[in-house]
């Protein structure tokens, strides 16, 4: 009898040369035929079961790795699936990204005997584990501003302001004609899409789910790395300045 664990990993990962190296060590020690595969922003396939190949890729921009597969195999049922999915930057004006929404990565183990299938998937696990960023990090980069927006909404509407939000919606809403109120209404969401998305695009070039820190990437990641406390610290002097400018106009 086969036994099967499949597990989506819902955590952002950044895979560096130690991270990628432990986990090909470690599925090369439980399965007798093991192979990488990586895929590039060109379209183009790495092939190898030499984990050094990868390694020592060069990772240009132009073909830059946007995803990893390592498979391990002993048997038609024994045999072991990893899987990245691919986190190319994206250029979607509507993004509805959510936590619990979409997985990083797949995890698939086939076995004749439970125990095994079950200390191969929670060795990974604990491995996996050690590629997920800080909270603040793994949160920004898989919840988008429109998301937030949406859940606050509905959140404020249902618990606080439900009464004084509808009422002020059916006020408006009772003063125009059919067709006025579609407008609004396409206004409004339009107008909110507008506003979140220079913010998202922002957001998935700061905080990407999946990054491969590897050969020129890993300066890239220095990079971004820079922007993002450049980011943070004019974030916190708005924060800052509007709280002294309130002070400031109470007093006067």
């Amino acid at each position: 009898m086969k036994f099967t664990i499949s597990k989506e990993i819902k955590h952002a990962m950044l895979i560096d040369e130690n991270n990628l190296s432990g986990l090909f060590k470690f599925i090369s020690e439980k399965y007798e035929k093991v192979e990488i595969i990586t895929k590039c922003n060109d379209g183009s396939l790495l092939e190898t079961k030499d984990i050094e190949e990868i390694l020592s890729f060069e990772n240009p921009n132009y073909r830059k790795i946007i995803s990893v597969t390592i498979t391990g195999r002993n048997s038609p049922e024994e045999r072991l699936s990893f899987s990245t999915i691919i986190n190319n930057f994206s250029w979607d004006i509507i993004s509805l990204d959510l936590p619990f929404w979409e997985s990083t990565a797949e995890l698939t183990i086939i076995s004749e005997q439970e125990e095994i299938a079950k200390y191969n998937s929670d060795k990974l696990k604990q491995l996996l584990l050690e590629l997920k960023p800080s909270f603040f990090y793994d949160f920004l980069a898989r919840t988008s501003l429109l998301s937030i927006i949406i859940l606050l909404w509905g959140t404020l509407s249902i618990i606080y302001w439900g009464k004084v939000i509808f009422g002020v919606i059916s006020s408006i809403y009772s003063k125009v004609s059919g067709l006025e109120a579609i407008n609004i209404t396409l206004f409004l969401a339009f107008a909110v899409i507008f506003i979140t998305y220079p913010f998202d695009l922002l957001r998935k070039w700061l905080f990407p789910k999946v990054f491969l820190v590897l050969g020129k990437q890993r300066k890239n990641m220095e990079t971004i790395q820079n922007y993002r406390k450049i980011f943070f610290v004019v974030f916190l002097l708005g924060i800052v300045i509007s709280i002294i400018a309130g002070l400031i106009l109470r007093k006067i």
